[in-house]
């Protein structure tokens, strides 16, 4: 059995070395603001519960690994916020290993366009990234 924790603790501390970047544990509290009155870029992270695929359905890695994704959500005032946010995102854990015996982290999905979510006071753009890693 993997146990999950330790995989959300290396990613929410790969997320804390981006200088500039808010990592909150949520998007629905108080989210800081720039001095123009636009939200601060920031990333939240949804970790996800894992699975192991049946042989003829691995989606990444070998057959019978444990697959876990998760998402960060890239998000800020305007657009330039969440392109700065989902760039230094991407740049802080594509490619790397959450533990001595993980695969590689990939991206598995990120919408081709920004989100505009008009609910949000103030505004806010984001990009829901989704990554993969597998486990033996």
């Amino acid at each position: 059995m993997v146990d999950l924790r330790p995989l959300r603790l290396a990613v929410k501390a790969r997320l804390d070395t981006i200088t500039g970047l808010n990592v909150l544990d949520d998007a629905s509290g108080k989210i800081p603001l720039d001095p123009d009155g636009k939200a601060h870029q920031y990333a939240v992270l949804y970790p996800g519960g894992g699975y192991n695929p049946l042989a003829g359905e691995a989606v990444c890695g070998a057959p019978g690994e444990f697959v876990w994704r998760f998402q960060v959500t890239c998000a800020g005032g305007d657009i330039d916020r969440a392109e700065w946010a989902l760039t230094r995102v991407r740049a802080a854990i594509l490619g790397t290993q959450l533990t001595a015996v993980s695969g590689l982290i990939r991206e598995d999905f990120t919408p081709e366009f920004a989100i505009q979510d008009t609910t949000a006071t103030p505004l806010r753009w984001y990009y829901p990234a989704i990554f993969t890693v597998t486990l033996p």
